[in-house]
């Protein structure tokens, strides 16, 4: 076979697909061979496609990200896997993914959240290398959740309207470093030849970390098929490069201090449902379409379970099942509201507009109240509780009438088989009414491991690390602690903290645990019979000081045997809430903070709506967490270990250096160093050097403390203690990804400096990776092994320094509702307690920058002494990221508009055509305000499109940041002389809004002496010399908020900054009104007194005729260009003058 041969023009239409019309009718965008082509090749290496990878096709074919799905594996000659088009449950899709090898895979949040349940009760992850979230943002929470069950290299999110094509940014994260703190994931840098901008709404570019809507270029639709008016609505002539389109995509974006563009949510009144994008008016024209309907609405409610559409509909005899059986026959599925409110007429305000507020809350389930019968039905009925928020449930209920959807449907699916029952998707949509569903339930085969386990209850074994903590010498073990400070960002109320922290406990049995000492000394932890009493404090605090107090009293305030082992304390302060949590070391750990602090907010918020608490399912228990670590340590296969580790650490250690070795070391002596590292190098460190270096951030850091050591002591090598997280998964079906206990590990690791750093790197990242179980095994062993295996172990030398990189931290904590506070959780360890390390290091991020602690007993080492080695440490990192290549900058927004067209001389050419496409209509001139940009017309310019050409006369240093003008009067000249290559003949019409009132003036000056018929001049609230109030001094550079570093790194704003204040200076030298005899039509804005009190008889007077038209506009001086009732008056008094008969110039010349 051969390929036809067929010439493609690169315009020629790709594909038609269609979304959704807030008129009630859909829209085709069409797509060109061009843009589909370049995107396809550029996508698929931002995922870094090989032939190798093998595409799992999940998405349905209407999306238009299934057309990438397709097309750019097979570009990259991979192998593309289908799905039927029957709805697959999770289970199947997990299968298929395993059996099939898939490398790549995207999926929607709401999908691949079930997805993730999933693998995180079979305990592992099916083996795809990449996953891309499409369609729907999504939450930190939920990018967690996906990393820790379905365990990828790498994490996708690609975002983009269907009219930019695809996906015009992605942001793309490995999974080892992917977080952010904000409501929703970034939606990152651009894909290929496009361009971004985050604009305001008079298309003013916008610096650094400012919200705005996001313009897209260089990759767009051709239009709307047959839509010529939603295409000019949503397609703009592009502002900075000449000739283009410019998408409006109606979302609004910031872009974050890493070049990254932040999701922030519509603008308009488009709403998103299970990844598809949806306008309210086309269902409401659907609704408004159904017999009997008068008046109707549509919108979203953001549920506990999800978002759902709700319809209100005003007319006589409707019937809800009615309505939704004719909206199915003209929207697709996810289009018909969960629910229709029949009404009489909808509620009114007064003043006749719709009052929200008073639209009731649907009437969820059936009239009559049938309870479930059976094991079946009940069980179907709690489930249904769970996952849709209805607190009754009736037999005769349906799940879809409850608000119940497909991908609920899977949720339900997943829940019952955590309970031993098996259902299929297909059955849900077939048998949706629960007494019929239930019948379909089938028992799981006996034998299966259950998947969620009663409340433990009776003793359990010490993990490792608990055994090494009683090992320790210490007076006071009930003092030793972790601890959060918060500050409350919505205020929380006493009856509902305490519930939620009720629910807390009983979820996570670990905070139940009580310790004792047998008398031959042994430690024993066992479940505490009933919860400790008093777990809560609620205190009103006056001042810092006596926060410090009650958080000092807080830490000293736990039991050990009796409880509590968590003390949680709400302290009512003037300037507002803190909450402070304090838990013993026994029971939590790093990773058991996020998961209290997320399911504490969870609850609270489930309590403070009224509905029952539900954490999700429960994890593997501590305490058969902690039966399976003795396992574990007496495994044959173990055994082997303890060889490995005696010859990794050796037999003897040198001698550490100590200032003064007869000094003490307890916590009461204790002193640190503090080390903090700019955010770019913390940027470097965390996106660039993983990469260019082939290491995780832990392995260079702990790289880098091998070179600062062996200068600071002397010694080519050094035995450190590390810790990791210590929850491996050492077998099938134990997860502990949500569980609270103290998981830590710790383990010895001898690292060695080499010739130089990148040569040490190596060294340590073969040690570490070559560890069975990330060093796991030292702990089973040292403690639960063999009588053999723990004397073995015992005898090797001990770390003088432990190191411990904890990660990134959050600043928004539970969900936002939390943020640490500033001020000291008090001491968490008894000051008698004596320090069991000489040096301990403790790195993590926060709030973009890696900080490092360098803590010490100061009885034996002068602080001089440990900040020698803090800054060789400093320096060798420093210097190792500053040797990385230089990354390629990703700016979303370009730096500087683009407009490549020139004037005959060379010069930047000022004209910008403002309406769509070429025209044969006569002419219109735009002279830009004192910004330099014509960006403000724009609204107009859609106007007066029908019957003119609108031409926008920008400032050339917004084109050429070198430009300088010298005058008005030269620009007027130049201005011409542009003017007079694109319309040689006139009649001229020219309008200008603010100084570019005094611009036109100017030029239409110029233009009668060159014998030039000017037939309108229209001016917009213009600059009038001598009028206004008194104008402050131009200021030599501009006052700028206080991130003035972040402005200053964006060129473009700059730029523009620069542009505006060069043209008030050139305006402010203006003190002449010259004589003139055109029509000048003026218009002024009624709240801006100070740009022109008393302009019109200035204005008059100097022109020495008067005015055709001086209208004032209730508007300000901002605003008035886009006001509809001036745009009304301006269009037709253009209308009337263009009625007129014309007469011809006096005179022609080709120039100026």
């Amino acid at each position: 076979m051969t390929a036809p041969d067929v010439v493609i023009h690169p315009q020629q239409l790709a594909y038609l697909i269609y979304t959704s019309g807030s008129t009630g009718k859909p829209k085709g965008a069409a797509i060109a061979h061009a843009d589909i082509s370049m995107h396809i090749q550029t996508i698929g290496e931002r995922y870094r496609f090989t032939p190798e990878d093998r595409k799992f096709h999940f998405l349905s074919i209407s999306f238009d990200g299934a057309h990438e799905g397709w097309m750019m594996p097979l570009c990259y000659g991979a192998r593309v896997v289908l799905r039927d088009q029957e709805l697959w449950s999770v289970e199947q899709t997990y299968d298929n993914l395993i059996r099939e090898g898939i490398t790549v895979a995207s999926f929607p949040p709401s999908y691949l959240r079930q997805l993730s349940d999933w693998a995180g009760v079979q305990g592992k992850g099916p083996g795809v290398k990449t996953y891309c979230f499409a369609g729907e943002a999504f939450s930190r929470e939920m990018l967690h959740d996906v990393i820790r069950n379905l365990q990828p290299l790498w994490i996708i999110n690609g975002y983009g309207p269907t009219e930019t094509v695809v996906t015009p940014t992605l942001w793309l994260a490995s999974a080892e470093t992917a977080d952010f703190t904000t409501a929703y994931a970034p939606i990152g840098d651009l894909v290929g030849d496009r361009q971004g901008y985050v604009m305001d709404a008079d298309l003013n570019p916008l610096p650094q970390g400012i919200a705005g809507e996001l313009y897209l270029g260089g990759a767009v639709a051709r239009g709307y098929l047959d839509r010529p008016g939603a295409t000019a609505e949503r397609f703009l002539p592009h502002p900075f490069r000449a000739g283009e389109r410019i998408y409006r995509s109606g979302d609004r974006v910031r872009l974050n201090s890493e070049g990254l563009l932040e999701y922030l949510g519509r603008i308009d009144h488009q709403i998103k449902i299970r990844g598809f994008r949806i306008e309210a008016g086309e269902i409401e024209a659907a609704l408004k379409a159904c017999e009997g309907v008068r008046e109707a609405l549509v919108i979203v409610r953001d549920k506990g379970n999800g978002k759902q559409l709700l319809g209100y509909v005003g007319g006589n005899d409707l019937s809800e099942d009615s309505l939704k059986d004719q909206l199915k026959n003209t929207l697709p599925e996810y289009m018909v509201p969960a629910h229709i409110v029949v009404m009489e007429r909808l509620p009114q305000l007064p003043n006749g507009k719709l009052d929200r507020n008073a639209l009731p809350d649907p009437q969820l389930g059936s009239q009559a109240v049938e309870a479930p019968e059976g094991e079946r039905e009940v069980e179907l009925a709690r489930v249904w509780q769970q996952l849709l928020g209805v607190e009754t449930i009736s037999r005769q209920d349906s799940f879809f009438e409850l608000g119940g959807d497909s991908i609920q449907s899977l949720a339900v699916i997943t829940r019952l088989r955590q309970v031993g029952f098996k259902l299929l998707p297909k059955d849900v949509f077939s048998h949706p009414r629960l007494k019929d569903l239930a019948l379909r339930l089938t028992v799981i085969e006996a034998g299966a491991a259950p998947l969620i386990e009663d409340a433990p209850t009776g003793e359990l074994p010490l993990t490792p690390i608990q055994a090494h903590f009683f090992e320790q010498p210490m007076s006071n073990r009930a003092h030793f602690n972790q601890a959060l400070l918060l500050d409350v960002q919505r205020p929380l109320e006493a009856a509902l903290l305490r519930k939620a922290l009720a629910a807390l406990l009983s979820h996570h049995d670990a905070l139940n645990l009580g310790f004792h000492q047998h008398a031959d000394g042994r430690w024993q932890q066992q479940y505490r019979a009933t919860p400790a009493a008093d777990s809560l404090w609620l205190r009103d605090v006056a001042d810092e000081r006596a926060m410090t107090a009650l958080c000092e009293q807080a830490q000293r305030s736990l039991d050990l045997h009796d409880g509590p082992l968590l003390r949680v304390v709400l302290a009512q302060m003037p300037e507002g809430q803190k909450l402070l949590l304090v838990a013993h070391h026994l029971v939590v750990d790093g990773v058991s903070w996020r998961v209290l602090l997320e399911d504490l907010a969870r609850a609270y918020a489930q309590v403070a709506s009224g509905s029952s608490v539900d954490l999700g399912p429960k994890s593997c228990s501590f305490q058969r967490w902690a039966r399976h670590l003795v396992d574990a340590a007496q495994a044959p296969e173990r055994q082997t270990e303890v060889g490995q580790w005696r010859e990794q650490v050796g037999s003897t250690e040198p001698v550490w250096p100590v200032d003064h070795p007869e000094g003490r070391a307890t916590q009461q002596d204790l002193e640190q160093c503090e080390l903090l590292l700019d955010a770019g190098l913390t940027r470097r460190l965390l996106r660039e050097a993983p990469a260019a270096l082939a290491a995780r951030t832990d392995e260079i850091l702990l790289a880098v403390l091998a070179e600062a050591l062996k200068g600071w002591s002397g010694q080519p090598d050094t035995l450190i203690a590390l810790e990791g997280h210590g929850r491996e998964a050492l077998a099938e079906g134990l997860d502990v990804g949500r569980t609270v206990g103290w998981f830590t590990s710790l383990f010895p690791l001898r690292v060695r400096a080499a010739n130089d750093i990148r040569q040490t790197l190596d060294g340590v990242r073969d040690s570490l990776r070559g560890l069975p179980d990330k060093g796991v095994g030292f702990g089973l062993l040292r403690y639960l092994g063999n009588d053999s295996a723990r004397q073995s172990l015992a005898a090797l030398p001990e770390p003088k320094v432990v190191f411990n990189y904890l990660g990134q931290f959050d600043q928004d904590l539970g969900d936002g509702r939390f943020s640490p506070s500033k001020l000291s959780a008090g001491a968490l360890v008894d000051p008698s307690t004596p320090l069991n390390r000489e040096l301990e290091i403790n790195g993590q991020v926060f709030a973009g920058q890696l900080g490092l602690t360098f803590r010490f007993s100061g009885q034996r080492y002068q602080r001089q002494t440990i900040e020698r080695l803090q800054t060789a440490y400093r320096d060798g990192l420093v210097a190792l990221l500053e040797s990385l290549p230089s990354a390629q900058p990703a700016a979303p927004q370009s730096t500087a508009p683009q407009s490549l067209s020139v004037s005959r001389d060379g010069a930047p050419n000022p004209l910008i055509r403002l309406s769509s496409g070429a025209s044969d209509k006569p002419p219109v001139f735009c002279v830009h305000p004192v910004s330099g940009t014509v960006v403000g017309y724009y609204a107009m310019a859609r106007r007066l499109s029908a019957q003119w050409d609108v031409w926008g006369i920008q400032n050339r240093q917004v084109l050429d940041g070198q430009w300088r003008d010298s005058s008005i009067e030269q620009m007027a000249r130049d201005y011409v002389k542009a003017l007079l290559e694109q319309q040689p003949s006139g009649p001229y019409r020219l309008i200008g809004w603010s100084m570019g009132g005094t611009m036109v003036l100017e030029m239409a000056r110029l233009l009668t002496r060159l014998g030039k018929r000017v037939e309108f001049v229209g001016l917009i609230d213009g600059y009038v010399p001598g009028a206004g109030q008194p104008r402050p001094a131009v200021p030599e550079t501009p006052v700028l908020d206080a991130d003035d570093e972040g402005l200053e790194a964006d060129a473009h704003w700059q730029q523009l900054l620069g542009v505006e204040r060069h043209m008030r200076q050139l305006a402010n030298q203006c003190r002449q009104i010259h004589a003139l005899r055109v029509p000048v039509y003026a218009w002024w804005a009624e709240r801006s007194p100070e740009n022109n009190d008393n302009a019109p008889a200035l204005l008059e007077q100097g022109m020495g005729v008067r005015l055709q038209v001086s209208a004032w506009i209730d508007a300000d001086h901002l605003s008035i260009v886009r006001d509809q009732p001036f745009i009304t008056q301006l269009a037709e008094a253009l209308a009337q003058v263009n009625e007129r008969p014309h007469s011809y110039d006096s005179q022609e010349h080709e120039h100026a």
